[in-house]
Protein backbone atom coordinates (compact mmCIF):
# COMPACT_ATOMS: atom_id res chain seq x y z
CA UNK A 1 0.00 0.00 0.00
CA UNK A 2 1.28 3.34 -1.21
CA UNK A 3 2.10 6.94 0.99
CA UNK A 4 -1.63 8.33 -0.48
CA UNK A 5 -2.99 5.36 0.58
CA UNK A 6 -2.15 5.36 4.10
CA UNK A 7 -2.60 9.05 4.03
CA UNK A 8 -5.87 8.76 3.25
CA UNK A 9 -6.79 6.42 5.51
CA UNK A 10 -5.25 7.63 8.50
CA UNK A 11 -6.47 11.26 7.82
CA UNK A 12 -10.09 9.87 7.76
CA UNK A 13 -9.26 8.15 11.03
CA UNK A 14 -8.15 11.42 12.14
CA UNK A 15 -11.69 13.02 11.34
CA UNK A 16 -13.53 10.62 12.53
CA UNK A 17 -11.74 10.50 15.86
CA UNK A 18 -12.13 13.93 16.17
CA UNK A 19 -15.79 14.15 15.27
CA UNK A 20 -17.07 11.08 17.62
CA UNK A 21 -15.23 12.35 20.80
CA UNK A 22 -17.70 14.90 20.58
CA UNK A 23 -20.39 12.49 21.53
CA UNK A 24 -18.23 9.69 23.25
CA UNK A 25 -19.19 7.17 21.22
CA UNK A 26 -15.69 5.89 20.14
CA UNK A 27 -14.89 5.67 16.10
CA UNK A 28 -15.06 2.02 15.40
CA UNK A 29 -17.49 1.68 14.01
CA UNK A 30 -16.60 4.36 11.27
CA UNK A 31 -13.21 2.76 11.38
CA UNK A 32 -14.17 -0.74 10.49
CA UNK A 33 -16.31 -0.45 7.72
CA UNK A 34 -13.16 2.45 6.39
CA UNK A 35 -10.72 -0.28 6.10
CA UNK A 36 -12.85 -3.16 4.77
CA UNK A 37 -13.28 -0.59 1.92
CA UNK A 38 -9.76 -0.47 1.46
CA UNK A 39 -9.17 -4.01 1.36
CA UNK A 40 -8.35 -4.89 5.10
CA UNK A 41 -9.73 -8.45 5.95
CA UNK A 42 -12.03 -8.41 8.55
CA UNK A 43 -10.42 -9.73 11.21
CA UNK A 44 -7.57 -7.35 10.97
CA UNK A 45 -9.83 -4.39 10.44
CA UNK A 46 -11.82 -5.33 13.94
CA UNK A 47 -8.75 -5.78 15.87
CA UNK A 48 -7.60 -2.10 14.37
CA UNK A 49 -10.66 -0.50 15.00
CA UNK A 50 -10.55 -2.14 18.47
CA UNK A 51 -7.41 -0.93 19.33
CA UNK A 52 -7.95 3.38 17.68
CA UNK A 53 -11.13 3.07 19.87
CA UNK A 54 -9.28 2.18 23.04
CA UNK A 55 -6.76 4.75 22.45
CA UNK A 56 -9.52 7.11 21.51
CA UNK A 57 -11.61 6.88 24.72
CA UNK A 58 -8.87 6.53 26.94
CA UNK A 59 -7.45 9.68 25.35
CA UNK A 60 -11.34 11.50 25.91
CA UNK A 61 -11.45 10.31 28.92
CA UNK A 62 -8.72 12.03 30.69
CA UNK A 63 -9.89 15.33 29.53
CA UNK A 64 -13.80 14.41 30.98
CA UNK A 65 -12.45 13.41 34.09
CA UNK A 66 -10.89 16.97 34.62
CA UNK A 67 -13.82 18.29 33.72
CA UNK A 68 -16.07 16.23 36.06
CA UNK A 69 -17.84 14.86 32.71
CA UNK A 70 -18.30 11.68 34.23
CA UNK A 71 -20.68 9.92 36.32
CA UNK A 72 -18.95 6.63 38.05
CA UNK A 73 -21.24 5.99 40.12
CA UNK A 74 -23.55 4.97 37.19
CA UNK A 75 -20.03 4.00 34.82
CA UNK A 76 -19.23 1.05 37.19
CA UNK A 77 -21.84 -1.03 37.72
CA UNK A 78 -22.79 -0.75 34.14
CA UNK A 79 -19.28 -1.78 33.01
CA UNK A 80 -19.43 -4.22 35.72
CA UNK A 81 -22.64 -6.33 34.55
CA UNK A 82 -21.78 -5.42 30.44
CA UNK A 83 -18.93 -8.44 31.41
CA UNK A 84 -21.66 -10.63 32.42
CA UNK A 85 -23.81 -9.81 29.13
CA UNK A 86 -21.41 -9.70 26.79
CA UNK A 87 -21.04 -13.48 26.82
CA UNK A 88 -24.62 -14.13 27.21
CA UNK A 89 -24.96 -12.46 23.63
CA UNK A 90 -22.16 -13.82 21.98
CA UNK A 91 -22.95 -17.82 22.52
CA UNK A 92 -26.28 -16.71 21.58
CA UNK A 93 -25.61 -15.46 18.57
CA UNK A 94 -25.71 -18.47 16.48
CA UNK A 95 -29.72 -19.31 17.16
CA UNK A 96 -30.62 -15.89 16.53
CA UNK A 97 -31.14 -13.91 13.07
CA UNK A 98 -28.14 -11.53 13.76
CA UNK A 99 -28.23 -9.88 10.13
CA UNK A 100 -32.51 -8.98 11.44
CA UNK A 101 -31.58 -7.83 15.09
CA UNK A 102 -28.94 -5.23 13.43
CA UNK A 103 -31.48 -4.28 10.86
CA UNK A 104 -34.14 -3.57 13.75
CA UNK A 105 -31.40 -2.21 15.91
CA UNK A 106 -30.73 0.23 13.00
CA UNK A 107 -34.14 1.17 12.67
CA UNK A 108 -34.00 2.12 16.55
CA UNK A 109 -31.33 4.15 16.49
CA UNK A 110 -32.28 6.53 13.32
CA UNK A 111 -35.45 6.72 15.22
CA UNK A 112 -33.90 8.14 18.44
CA UNK A 113 -31.33 10.43 16.27
CA UNK A 114 -34.08 12.02 14.76
CA UNK A 115 -36.05 12.08 18.01
CA UNK A 116 -33.14 13.97 19.35
CA UNK A 117 -32.35 16.06 16.50
CA UNK A 118 -36.27 17.39 16.35
CA UNK A 119 -35.95 18.19 20.10
CA UNK A 120 -32.58 20.34 19.56
CA UNK A 121 -34.21 22.06 16.80
CA UNK A 122 -37.25 22.97 18.55
CA UNK A 123 -36.14 24.24 21.17
CA UNK A 124 -35.52 27.89 21.62
CA UNK A 125 -33.45 28.49 24.41
CA UNK A 126 -30.27 26.40 24.65
CA UNK A 127 -29.76 26.02 28.75
CA UNK A 128 -27.66 23.43 30.52
CA UNK A 129 -29.76 20.35 30.77
CA UNK A 130 -30.55 19.59 34.51
CA UNK A 131 -28.48 16.30 35.28
CA UNK A 132 -30.58 13.40 36.27
CA UNK A 133 -33.98 14.53 35.73
CA UNK A 134 -34.67 10.79 35.95
CA UNK A 135 -32.34 9.22 38.63
CA UNK A 136 -30.50 6.11 37.52
CA UNK A 137 -30.34 3.86 40.40
CA UNK A 138 -27.91 0.68 40.97
CA UNK A 139 -30.52 -1.44 39.88
CA UNK A 140 -31.57 0.52 36.90
CA UNK A 141 -27.78 0.78 35.97
CA UNK A 142 -26.87 -3.10 36.50
CA UNK A 143 -29.84 -3.80 33.66
CA UNK A 144 -28.70 -1.16 31.38
CA UNK A 145 -25.09 -2.72 31.96
CA UNK A 146 -26.36 -6.07 30.74
CA UNK A 147 -28.79 -4.92 28.08
CA UNK A 148 -25.18 -3.16 26.90
CA UNK A 149 -23.18 -5.99 26.80
CA UNK A 150 -25.87 -8.39 25.68
CA UNK A 151 -26.10 -6.10 22.39
CA UNK A 152 -22.95 -5.65 22.01
CA UNK A 153 -21.84 -9.16 22.06
CA UNK A 154 -24.63 -10.34 20.18
CA UNK A 155 -24.51 -7.44 17.54
CA UNK A 156 -20.99 -7.36 17.20
CA UNK A 157 -21.23 -3.39 17.91
CA UNK A 158 -19.73 -0.71 20.55
CA UNK A 159 -22.27 -0.25 23.64
CA UNK A 160 -21.64 3.66 23.05
CA UNK A 161 -24.72 3.91 20.51
CA UNK A 162 -26.99 2.14 22.91
CA UNK A 163 -25.96 3.71 26.32
CA UNK A 164 -25.81 7.53 24.75
CA UNK A 165 -29.36 7.73 24.25
CA UNK A 166 -29.95 6.09 27.36
CA UNK A 167 -28.62 8.68 28.98
CA UNK A 168 -30.07 11.19 27.38
CA UNK A 169 -33.58 9.97 28.05
CA UNK A 170 -32.84 10.31 31.30
CA UNK A 171 -32.12 13.99 31.25
CA UNK A 172 -28.15 13.65 31.52
CA UNK A 173 -26.57 17.25 30.01
CA UNK A 174 -24.74 15.98 26.74
CA UNK A 175 -21.63 16.99 27.79
CA UNK A 176 -22.46 14.81 31.26
CA UNK A 177 -23.40 11.80 28.93
CA UNK A 178 -20.70 11.70 26.56
CA UNK A 179 -18.02 11.52 28.84
CA UNK A 180 -19.89 9.02 31.00
CA UNK A 181 -20.74 6.87 27.65
CA UNK A 182 -16.83 7.25 26.81
CA UNK A 183 -15.43 6.30 30.17
CA UNK A 184 -17.67 2.79 29.79
CA UNK A 185 -16.89 2.27 25.95
CA UNK A 186 -13.47 2.67 26.90
CA UNK A 187 -13.90 -0.79 29.23
CA UNK A 188 -15.67 -2.70 26.55
CA UNK A 189 -13.10 -2.01 24.04
CA UNK A 190 -10.15 -2.87 26.12
CA UNK A 191 -12.36 -6.24 27.15
CA UNK A 192 -13.42 -6.79 23.23
CA UNK A 193 -9.68 -6.69 22.02
CA UNK A 194 -8.54 -8.42 24.79
CA UNK A 195 -10.66 -11.43 23.59
CA UNK A 196 -9.96 -11.19 20.09
CA UNK A 197 -6.31 -11.22 20.65
CA UNK A 198 -6.55 -14.03 23.17
CA UNK A 199 -8.68 -15.96 20.53
CA UNK A 200 -6.70 -15.16 17.17
CA UNK A 201 -3.32 -14.14 15.66
CA UNK A 202 -3.31 -11.16 13.64
CA UNK A 203 -0.43 -9.69 10.91
CA UNK A 204 -0.61 -6.08 12.43
CA UNK A 205 -0.15 -3.37 9.66
CA UNK A 206 2.50 -1.32 11.73
CA UNK A 207 2.12 2.47 9.53
CA UNK A 208 -1.47 2.12 9.59
CA UNK A 209 -1.15 1.07 13.29
CA UNK A 210 1.33 3.72 14.46
CA UNK A 211 -0.51 6.52 12.28
CA UNK A 212 -3.55 5.48 13.55
CA UNK A 213 -2.72 5.56 17.05
CA UNK A 214 -0.58 8.62 16.60
CA UNK A 215 -3.89 10.50 15.54
CA UNK A 216 -6.32 8.71 17.57
CA UNK A 217 -4.95 10.42 20.39
CA UNK A 218 -4.61 13.90 18.76
CA UNK A 219 -8.17 13.36 17.20
CA UNK A 220 -9.36 12.55 21.17
CA UNK A 221 -7.82 15.53 22.57
CA UNK A 222 -9.24 17.90 19.83
CA UNK A 223 -12.79 16.44 20.24
CA UNK A 224 -13.37 16.09 23.84
CA UNK A 225 -11.42 19.57 24.17
CA UNK A 226 -13.84 21.37 21.24
CA UNK A 227 -17.17 19.76 23.16
CA UNK A 228 -16.41 21.07 26.78
CA UNK A 229 -14.94 25.02 25.65
CA UNK A 230 -16.06 25.03 21.98
CA UNK A 231 -19.70 23.71 21.60
CA UNK A 232 -22.77 24.34 23.05
CA UNK A 233 -25.53 21.87 24.68
CA UNK A 234 -27.71 22.02 21.51
CA UNK A 235 -24.57 21.75 19.01
CA UNK A 236 -23.63 18.50 21.32
CA UNK A 237 -26.74 17.10 20.71
CA UNK A 238 -27.24 17.74 17.10
CA UNK A 239 -23.84 15.91 16.62
CA UNK A 240 -24.76 13.33 18.61
CA UNK A 241 -28.02 12.89 16.89
CA UNK A 242 -26.36 12.82 13.43
CA UNK A 243 -23.71 10.31 14.60
CA UNK A 244 -26.48 8.08 15.66
CA UNK A 245 -28.41 8.36 12.40
CA UNK A 246 -25.64 7.43 10.43
CA UNK A 247 -24.73 4.52 12.65
CA UNK A 248 -28.26 3.19 11.83
CA UNK A 249 -28.36 4.02 8.04
CA UNK A 250 -25.14 2.64 8.00
CA UNK A 251 -26.47 -0.98 9.78
CA UNK A 252 -29.17 -0.51 7.72
CA UNK A 253 -27.75 -0.54 4.38
CA UNK A 254 -25.87 -3.58 5.69
CA UNK A 255 -28.96 -5.24 5.95
CA UNK A 256 -29.55 -5.54 2.15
Amino acid sequence: MDFIIYSIIIGLIFLFTIITSLAGIGAAFIIIPLLLAFGYPIALASIMGLIFNFINTLTASFRHSKQKAINYRISIPIIATSLIGAPVGALLVNYIDNSLLKFIFAIVLMLIGANILRKTLTTKVDTETIEQQKRINLIVSIILGFIMGFVSGLLGIGGGSIILPIFLFYGFAPKKAAGTTSFIVLFSTLIGFISKLLINEYEIDYTLFIGGVIVSIIGAIIGSYAMHFKFKQSTIKMIISILLIGAGVKMAIGYF
